[in-house]
C-alpha cells in the first residue's frame, strides 16, 4: 500500500512545483511575450532588488545541477542493473568498493552527456531530451497496452484499477500530450532525434548479435532479483 500513496504525494508535489512559481510570477509580469529563460531572475530583480536575484539565480543552478545529477544516477544505476540481469554486457555492473557505485555506468551516462555540448544550443538539447522522453513514454505505454491486453491474467503486484476501454481512456491524455511535444519540436531537432531512436534500435540488435557469439560477456550476477521471474511466477507491475 506504501507505492500509491507515495506515487499520489510526489504528483501533488511536483504540479505544485511548477504551478505555484508559474502563478506567482504571471501574477508580478503578464509580458507574456518577454518571458525567456531566466525572466524569472529579471522580475524578482525588478520587485525585490539585486540581492533578491542572486539568490533566485543560485537556487536555480542549484536545482538543475541536482535534477541533471539524479537523471545521470539513475540512468548509471540502470545500466547497472541490466548488465547485473544479463541484458547488458556484465561490464556495466562493476561498483567501488568502498560506495558500491556503478562507475562505468555512471562514466558512460556522463560522456553520452558531455558528447551533446557541441550542439552548443541549450534549447536544441533540452527538446531532443524531451522528445526521446516523449518516445519512451510511448513505447512504455505501448507495452502496458499489449500486455495487459495480451495477458490480462498475469500476477501484478502494482495492477492500475481500470479494465478494457477505461484503461486506453485513462493513458489517452498521456499520450496525447507526449505526441504533441514530439511534433511540436523544428525538423532538425526531430531528424536528430530519429536519428538517436534509429541507432538505438541498432545498439539493441548488436547486443543480441553480441549475446550470440559472445555470451560469456552477458554473464548474469549472482544474487540478483529479476523484475521478471517466470518460474516464481512474479510479473512486472505492467
Amino acid at each position: 500500500q506504501t507505492f500509491p500513496k507515495a506515487l499520489a504525494i510526489v504528483f501533488v508535489i511536483v504540479v505544485a512545483n511548477y504551478v505555484l512559481p508559474i502563478l506567482a510570477f504571471s501574477g508580478l509580469d503578464n509580458d507574456w511575450e518577454a518571458y525567456d529563460n531566466g525572466y524569472y531572475i529579471t522580475i524578482i530583480r525588478r520587485v525585490g532588488g539585486a540581492h533578491w536575484g542572486i539568490l533566485l539565480g543560485a537556487a536555480q543552478c542549484f536545482s538543475a545541477a541536482g535534477l541533471y545529477t539524479s537523471g545521470i544516477v539513475k540512468n548509471g544505476y540502470l545500466l547497472c542493473g541490466m548488465a547485473e540481469q544479463g541484458m547488458l554486457p556484465s561490464a556495466f555492473s562493476q561498483r567501488l568498493e568502498t560506495s558500491g557505485a556503478p562507475w562505468l555506468a555512471l562514466s558512460v551516462c556522463v560522456t553520452l552527456t558531455l558528447a551533446f555540448l557541441p550542439l552548443e544550443s541549450f534549447t536544441v538539447i533540452l527538446t531532443v531530451d524531451m522528445n526521446l522522453y516523449c518516445l519512451a513514454l510511448l513505447l512504455e505505454i505501448a507495452a502496458l497496452l499489449r500486455l495487459r491486453t495480451t495477458d490480462p491474467d498475469r500476477v501484478r503486484p502494482y495492477r492500475i484499477p481500470a479494465e478494457g476501454v477505461w484503461l486506453y481512456l485513462l493513458f489517452l491524455p498521456a499520450v496525447v500530450v507526449s505526441l504533441f511535444g514530439v511534433f511540436w519540436a523544428a525538423w532538425q531537432v526531430l531528424l536528430l532525434s530519429l536519428g538517436l531512436l534509429v541507432g538505438g534500435v541498432l545498439l539493441v540488435f548488436l547486443l543480441e548479435l553480441l549475446r550470440g557469439t559472445n555470451p560469456e560477456w552477458f554473464r548474469e550476477s549472482s544474487g540478483v532479483q529479476h523484475f521478471v521471474d517466470t518460474k516464481a511466477g512474479d510479473a512486472s507491475s505492467l
